[in-house]
């Protein structure tokens, strides 16, 4: 990690005396230039509470932590009483496929007899993290925070497609509706009068969800979504 020599070195001690405790493992990943790009953690505790609630795991991040533009990441079960417990904990310079494989590979190491047990990983729409998850965990489905969905696709709106205020709120509403639909029809309803609104001088936003939601609507919109153990996890802010 670049920083001046003294904080390196606190922190060198730091995660050498966290290795001692019991049960606790530390993992330090370095390019080939030896820069620290990732620590990660865990606790004999986290491992206790994975074993017994990590069938469902959010990934929470909080980017740029610090002044190096480190991100905090944590693997986040739910608690009996529904309160966010992580069971890792980790900083990453960035977010690329190399370094997310070595985190969820170290978690799988350290956590030999429990990470098969994992039913459904909640996370943002991040390709890397979804692909990544995917081949790391093979039977393990990946859902989408709905919070974060409906705010990227409100965002999308505002800046992509030339819309009016009163247009974009009628794209909104149907997006809305696809998500929460308990049942298949009502998503197809929804489904329907986006096609309707894309054929009043709309079509790029049609192909636009067709693309890049409509495909993966199994992980985000409530009719499919539902039919896989989420702890009734629909968002990543678990923590906060």
């Amino acid at each position: 990690m670049h920083g001046n020599s003294s904080a390196a070195e606190r922190l060198k001690n730091l995660l050498h005396e966290l290795k001692q405790v019991d049960g606790s493992e530390v993992l330090v990943i370095q390019d080939d230039l030896d820069i620290t790009c990732g620590i990660v953690i865990q606790t004999r505790v986290q491992k206790l509470a994975c074993e017994q609630w990590g069938e469902n795991l959010t990934l929470d991040f909080t980017h740029g932590t610090n002044n190096l533009g480190y991100h905090l990441g944590s693997f986040v079960a739910t608690g009996p009483i529904g309160r966010g417990i992580p069971v890792l904990d980790f900083l990453a310079l960035n977010e690329t496929a190399d370094i997310m494989t070595e985190i969820f590979e170290f978690f799988k190491r350290t956590n030999p007899t429990t990470w098969e047990n994992i039913q459904t990983f909640v996370i943002d729409k991040h390709f890397v993290e979804w692909k990544v998850l995917e081949r790391c965990f093979p039977d393990m489905k990946v859902l989408l925070c709905q919070f974060h969905a409906l705010t990227y696709w409100k965002r999308l709106l505002g800046r992509k497609f030339g819309l009016k205020p009163a247009q974009r709120d009628v794209a909104q509403r149907c997006f809305a509706k696809m998500m929460y639909s308990k049942t298949e029809a009502s998503y197809l309803r929804g489904y329907e009068e986006l096609s309707a609104f894309a054929k009043d001088g709309h079509s790029s936003v049609l192909s636009y969800f067709d693309k890049n939601w409509g495909r993966c609507c199994t992980m985000w919109a409530n009719y499919a979504r539902n039919a896989y153990f989420s702890a009734g996890n629909t968002t990543t802010n678990r923590i906060e």
